[in-house]
């Protein structure tokens, strides 16, 4: 074999040697890729339970987020403003999922299940007036965002707040 056909050898071995470089990478970008949004899934979910937790952690709790939700105006000073720092979270929770969306990090059908509970929970004049207040400290696309979906229709929606669709 001449130099040259040596030459020609190494850039065939090399090129494949390239391309097989790329395809392990592109298999460990996916790889990362479903861990990363696994992991962000699986926080986004465990906040989740949380909030629902701290919300409904014994009757006490249970009571004021019933009492708030159906009449935030009844509440005396102290309760409006503990019920609305239990409420302020969960729009927080809905902002970072719509983020992480569209950062790619949570799937489509995770965001459609939490983009779901919206409408259910405007059925709620506590969240209506929660969400009064507390609205502009967000971005005005998830302020938009969050708008139309209070005005939903809400058949679709969980009613976490066990409130009758006549909202009794």
């Amino acid at each position: 074999m001449t130099i040259e056909e040596w030459g020609a050898l190494g850039e065939v071995v090399s090129g494949v040697g390239v391309i097989a470089t790329l395809i392990y990478l592109a298999i460990q970008i996916r790889a990362n890729t479903t861990a990363t949004r696994g992991a962000t899934e699986n926080a986004i979910l465990r906040d989740g339970r949380d909030l629902v937790t701290l919300s409904f952690k014994d009757r006490e709790s249970a009571e004021l987020f019933h009492r708030g939700s159906t009449d935030f105006n009844s509440l005396d000073d102290v309760d409006r403003a503990t019920f609305t720092n239990r409420v302020a979270p969960y729009f927080l929770f809905w902002y970072d999922a719509f983020l992480q969306n569209r950062k790619g990090l949570i799937s489509e059908e995770l965001w459609r299940t939490f983009e779901k509970d919206i409408p259910g929970f405007f059925l709620s004049p506590g969240f209506r007036d929660v969400w009064a207040l507390i609205r502009n400290s967000f971005p005005n696309d998830f302020q938009d965002y969050v708008d139309r979906l209070a005005e939903m229709d809400s058949s679709e929606s969980p009613n976490y707040l066990a409130v009758r669709r006549d909202g009794t």
